[in-house]
């Protein structure tokens, strides 16, 4: 090594490093001086003393011949792509003072050589692969003021021999996997300024040594597994800026020694277990701009830090923790919040709330209703009475125990509980959404005797934990399995379907789990590193807080003794006082301002009938004056002035220090609307303003459902009657098209509206066409429930005023619910209204998407796809309100349908609408027309339309903050320069929305016919019949029954059976059959099905698909159960492999054990069996005559066959095939659950089956 050279180093190095391929390389290995080769710089003796060589495109090892440098100052190597072990050669340089290996590719140990750099200053390997312990002879550079060893994979403790390093400023060794205790001694590093050990594995107590370091500006001690508390000695650190504490295991109060830091600007305590009283001395901290302080034990936040950091306006987290004082949905509004709530507390006095909103969800018959009914029996109040409430939602009032009695956690009085039963079916679905709120308990109700047999996992389970991640992410739902009691003797069943039901939960909330990991993960990189945004805490990435009991899912409720119901009982009371894994329900045990109990006492008087003036002060008596009100004054809605007056005359009649109110001037209107804004968050009323649809695009861009004033405001009372009025409304049996009649006798008989009656009937015609209404139609569906005959005792008519309708209307278009018409000029049409939920599956009758965009040659569309992060699908509510959104815009919409709509949006056309795939997934595709020229402003239609998709999410009431946007393709172009650009681009619309418009496509003639045709699936309901004789008649529709086809198959098969004919030599046709009523569909040429001369003839048709005939004879074989066909016959055809393969085929299928009349058919593209659908008599259908499905390979050679018909057949009469003419794929309910092909003439009576 003495004998070589700097310029060998050098060339050794160049060739080491692949030297050729380097960005700079100017003289290297060439006989120029050393002094102009690039990065090298050398001293009057022309030795190399600095060596920068960074982001060079360096690659391979480092070779030892660098040692040989011995007057390098400063190697600089950082960013390259070096790779292998740091030679301990390096040790040599002993006049280096800066080594710089920064982010390469180095891997192996540290060597410990390099502990001899007696005059080394800067010591920065991080961002590479290094492994094994930091030598501890790198405490003997006692020069050194910096060290940076983070983002490698280094281990061990941390060497106690860095407390040696007097001169060091800052020291960074985050990232790495470093374990035990921080050494005692870094509290000699009176100079270090920063010391970063964050991401490691670091155990033990933060010590309090550390509040030696005087000099100290930026502690990073973040996401390790450090414990016990935060050591008052930290609070020496005059000099600290930043506090980085978070993602550990701290516990105990903060330490108000923290007060004293009045150089900090940051600190984050998040994700740990610190508890108790947040400490006044924080509210000092005049230098402070961000707090956080998530994810703890915290319950107490004093008013004078809360008014501190409003004044500063310092950015506090303070999400999940378990706040009493203030609540948590206060804290989540932010400190100016806080701290006029504060005020309010010391000014009025305490009171202490408990309540808690419990919602049960699940499909119909699960057996909520009987939950519900059998706990108000054990727990209930007297109001209301069970025949006076509304269907669709139900809530009742219970009672439950007072729960433990612990130090601050007020008055041992009952737990006031909102029981609020959700209907089942579908079509509320969309509804519902508006009042599953945060801070309830949620119960998921299974009937586990029909799991995975009648209902499947997507329906019972899966479905609804997908809506409440999305809707109320965090939450903690209770699952309760029942109807156990029906398997009787069979507990070995029982057990079975159990522990499916416990696999598939786990599965489904593992899948979840992932997903918001992974969210937040996309987050993370995003925000890329160092990013100290608290994701964790956030509630968009937390995934369900599932509880599941094992006696839970074997609940009895046929049993007399009720001991099932006490399980359930005690359950509901744990979790309401303890919570669960982490989280404590806000309204639980709270503390809030004494005013507020009587403002919320008013509005229970406003629900029930009730007057308060002169009940008393206690609230004994005020409960029992509620107990008392008159069923006649009872109100589902009343005004926010008339609220606020009725508030004001209970002076002096209710709580001690009420009266103190009304000595200010504003004050009971201004705690009156914070009470009920805080009862608006716990889920017990619902708030819209008077009107949604009427005023501005920026009025309305202000806030989802806000009213622009207080005085805007309608307070419901009574939700459950605001959703009867929904569902009343969106009941499917209103389009059916088997209920008109009633419909029409309906109107007829209510005197009420019997002048208009001509009127209410064109305007009911528009609501089945368009989902239009008005405010008479509105009151008529009001006025008597959807049975439509006489009002019951269960479903009372709503006599409601003129006044009262208008302020239905209003608060529904605030809501989004439903969104008002415009006319040619764009103005809103008076009293007409369009509910977007109510729209129709399909759009118009004949709908060409070219004309509604407006294509023309040198237009283009641009495209982006809008997919949802955290969700398997788009959830039911969002469609509608975005659907709802476009309609109160200032543009005009040309076509509408429940899943999409074309419409007019800054000088655009914009055609948007929900996909679906066939695997359950969906997402929301944006196509905007614009022309190459003005390409921004299309783009910039497209990011506002995103924008407001993420605003609908985001909406803090009625969105979806479990979910997260990703625009995929965004803006993608597509310019339309020639006649195949523009079918190109019109091809693959149709392709998206054929199952959502009635699609009149027109074609070049010259295009190849099979191109359409093979986009589409076909039906896959098969029969196969005997052709007709020569001379007969074309079927009619009498022939095309179920009945009469299928005895003609009968008698043709005995006959084939009497004869000793097999039917490989009898002409066949092949039908499609409906899945309504099994009538034979209009296919093939003249809507006669598809004729083949005979079997063998139609397999070598399909040569060389030689499988697309062994599946096609087994249609016809499994149809003609009984009849033999020699081996020898397949042979000659196909050949003898074949044969025999068909033989076997054969040979299975006549053993399959299907009798009578079979075929091989299916509902849904999927090939999944479509719930619901009519089935044959007794409890196996296909025994009966029901057909079976067609999937997997038997579909697909299906699909190749019947395009050979079509393309050879019926080539020049169209692009589609023949069934496309007189069939339509159609969605039962609009739900992407239930596709099927239907004959036209059926189609509407299927939709309503």
């Amino acid at each position: 090594m003495a004998s070589m050279t700097d310029r060998d180093g050098l060339v050794t190095l160049f060739r080491s490093a692949r030297g050729a391929s380097w960005r700079k390389r100017e003289n290297w290995d060439t006989d120029a001086a050393l002094s102009t080769w690039f990065g090298v710089e050398v001293n009057f003796e022309g030795r190399v003393v600095r060596l920068d060589l960074l982001n060079n495109d360096l690659q391979g090892a480092i070779p030892a011949q660098l040692g040989a440098l011995n007057k390098l100052t400063v190697l600089d190597l950082y960013f390259n792509q070096l790779s292998g072990p740091i030679p301990s050669e390096l040790g040599h340089l002993s006049a280096l003072k800066a080594l710089y290996l920064t982010n390469n590719e180095l891997s192996g140990p540290i060597p410990p050589a390099l502990g001899k750099l007696a005059a080394l200053q800067d010591l920065h390997l991080y961002g590479n692969q290094l492994s094994g312990p930091i030598p501890p002879a790198l405490g003997k550079l006692a020069a050194l003021r910096s060290l940076y060893l983070q983002g490698n994979q280094l281990s061990g403790p941390i060497p106690p021999e860095l407390g040696n390093l007097a001169a060091l400023q800052q020291l960074d060794l985050g990232g790495n996997a470093l374990s035990g205790e921080i050494p005692a001694l870094l509290g000699q590093l009176r100079d270090l300024q920063v010391l970063s050990l964050h991401s490691n594995k670091l155990t033990g107590p933060i010590l309090s040594e550390l509040g030696h370091l005087s000099a100290l500006k930026k502690l990073y001690l973040s996401f390790n597994q450090l414990s016990g508390p935060i050591p008052p000695a930290l609070g020496k650190l005059a000099a600290l800026q930043e506090l980085y504490l978070y993602e550990n295991q701290l516990s105990g109060p903060i330490s108000e020694e923290l007060g004293k830091l009045t150089a900090l600007q940051r600190l984050y305590l998040h994700s740990n277990y610190l508890s108790g009283l947040i400490p006044p001395e924080l509210g000092k901290l005049g230098a402070l701009k961000r707090l956080n302080l998530s994810i703890n034990k915290l319950d107490v936040f004093p008013r004078l830090v809360a008014e501190g950091f409003a004044a500063r306006n310092v950015t506090v987290g303070t999400e999940n923790n378990p706040w009493k004082e203030p609540p948590a949905e206060v804290m989540n509004k932010g400190m100016a919040h806080a701290a006029v709530f504060l005020r309010d507390l010391d000014d009025y006095g305490r009171a202490w709330s408990n309540r808690l909103k419990v919602v049960l969800v699940g499909l119909g018959e699960a057996g909520k209703t009987s939950i519900a009914t059998r706990l108000e029996d054990r727990l209930g109040s007297s109001c209301p009475k069970p025949e006076e409430r509304t269907v669709g939602v139900e809530i009742r009032d219970i009672k439950l125990g007072p729960g433990p009695t612990n130090e601050g956690s007020g008055p041992n009085v009952e737990l006031d509980v909102s029981l609020w039963d959700f209907a089942g079916q579908r079509a509320y679905y969309d509804t519902h959404q508006m009042f599953l709120t945060p801070g309830a308990l949620f119960v998921l109700v299974v009937d586990m005797f029909t799991y995975t047999e009648g209902q499947s996992r997507e329906d019972a389970l899966e479905q609804w934990l997908e809506i409440l991640q999305a809707r109320v992410p965090g939450s903690v739902v209770l699952l309760v399995g029942t109807h156990t009691d029906l398997f009787a003797e069979n507990a070995a069943e029982c057990t079975r379907r159990t522990d499916r039901f416990k696999k598939d939960v786990e599965e489904i909330m593992t899948r979840l789990r992932c997903e918001c990991d992974s969210a937040k993960d996309r987050v993370e990189t995003e925000l890329g590193e160092g990013h100290t945004t608290d994701l964790k805490g956030n509630p968009r990435y937390q995934p369900l807080r599932v509880v599941l009991k094992e006696e839970l899912l074997a609940l009895d409720l046929t049993s007399s003794d009720g001991q099932d119901i006490d399980l359930l009982q005690q359950r509901l009371e744990h979790l309401a006082y303890n919570g669960y894994d982490g989280y404590s329900f806000p309204s639980v045990r709270s503390v809030v301002p004494e005013p507020y109990l009587p403002a919320i006492a008013t509005l229970e008087a406003v629900r029930r009938g009730a007057d308060l003036r002169g009940s008393g002060r206690t609230r004994e008596a005020v409960a029992q004056r509620l107990g008392e009100g008159d069923p006649k004054k009872r109100r589902s809605f009343v005004r926010f002035s008339e609220a606020v007056s009725l508030f004001t005359k209970q002076k002096g009649s209710m709580f001690s220090r009420v009266s103190n109110l009304f000595r200010r001037a504003g004050e009971p209107r201004r705690i009156f609307l914070a009470a009920v804004k805080s009862h608006e968050a716990h889920g017990a009323i619902l708030l819209t303003g008077v009107d949604g649809g009427g005023g501005s695009q920026e009025q309305h861009n202000t806030g989802i459902g806000a009213a622009a004033s207080a005085a805007d405001l309608i307070i419901h009372v009574n939700p459950s009657r605001f959703a009867d009025l929904v569902r009343r409304v969106v009941d499917v049996r209103l389009v059916d098209p088997r209920q008109q009649a009633k419909v029409e006798e309906a109107m007829e008989a209510c005197t009420s509206v019997r002048p208009m009656l001509l009127t209410l009937t064109d305007q009911h015609k528009r609501f089945v066409k368009a989902g239009e209404v008005s405010k008479d139609y509105l009151k008529f569906l009001w006025l008597r429930d959807m049975d439509l005959g006489e009002a019951s005792q269960e479903a009372p008519p709503l006599e409601m005023s003129e006044a009262d309708v208008e302020v239905m209307v209003g608060s529904l278009l605030d809501v989004r619910f439903m969104y008002r018409v415009r006319d040619g000029q764009h103005a809103f049409v008076p009293d007409r209204y369009v509910v977007a939920s109510c729209l129709p599956n399909k759009a118009g009758l004949n709908v060409d998407p070219g004309k509604i965009l407006e294509l023309k040659m040198g237009s283009a569309i641009y495209s982006q796809k809008l997919k949802l992060v955290g969700a398997h699908a788009v959830p039911p509510g969002l469609v509608p309100r975005l659907l709802a959104w476009c309609g109160r815009g200032e543009g005009r919409i040309k076509a509408c349908w429940k899943r999409g709509v074309c419409f007019a949006f800054k000088n655009h056309l914009v055609l948007l609408y929900e996909v679906r795939a066939i695997d359950g997934t969906s997402w929301i595709e944006c196509h905007a027309r614009g022309n190459v020229s003005d390409d921004d402003s299309a783009r910039t239609a497209l990011k506002d339309i995103g924008d407001q998709v993420h605003e609908l999410i985001n909406d803090h009431k009625y969105g979806f903050p479990g979910l997260g946007l990703v625009r995929s393709g965004e803006s993608e172009e597509t310019v339309i320069s020639s006649d195949s650009d523009h079918k190109a681009l019109l091809e693959r619309i149709v392709d998206v929305l054929r199952d959502q418009m009635n699609v009149k496509f027109m074609m070049d003639r010259s295009m190849r016919q099979d191109v359409a045709f093979l986009r589409w699936p076909i039906p896959r309901l098969v029969c196969v019949l005997p052709a007709p004789e020569s001379r007969a008649k074309p079927l009619e529709e009498k022939d095309r029954s179920f009945e009469q086809w299928s005895a003609t198959l009968r008698n043709w098969c005995v006959d084939g059976k009497r004869t000793g004919k097999g039917f490989a030599t009898r002409k066949l046709r092949v039908f499609f059959l409906c899945p309504y009523d099994r009538s034979l569909a209009e296919c093939g040429p003249g809507g006669q099905g598809y004729e083949v001369t005979e079997l063998l003839g139609w397999a070598k048709k399909a040569m060389p698909f030689a499988e697309v005939g062994r599946a096609l004879a087994s249609i016809a074989l499994r149809v003609c159960i009984g009849l033999a066909i020699p081996e020898v016959d397949f042979e000659a055809t196909l050949g003898t492999v074949a044969g025999g393969a068909l033989s076997k085929f054969a040979e299975e299928s006549l053993n399959s054990g299907i009798e009578s009349v079979a075929s091989i058919a299916g509902e849904r593209l999927d090939g999944g069996r479509a719930e619901g659908l009519p089935q044959g008599a007794g409890a196996h259908g296909a025994q009966q005559g029901w057909p079976s499905p067609v999937q997997g390979f038997t579909y697909e050679t299906l699909k190749e066959v019947i395009k050979s018909f079509e393309v050879d057949g019926m080539r020049g009469r169209s692009p589609f095939p023949s069934f496309d003419a007189k069939m339509h794929l159609v969605d039962r309910g609009g739900r992407g659950e239930e596709w099927a092909w239907v004959r036209t003439k059926n189609i509407d009576q299927f939709a309503g089956a």
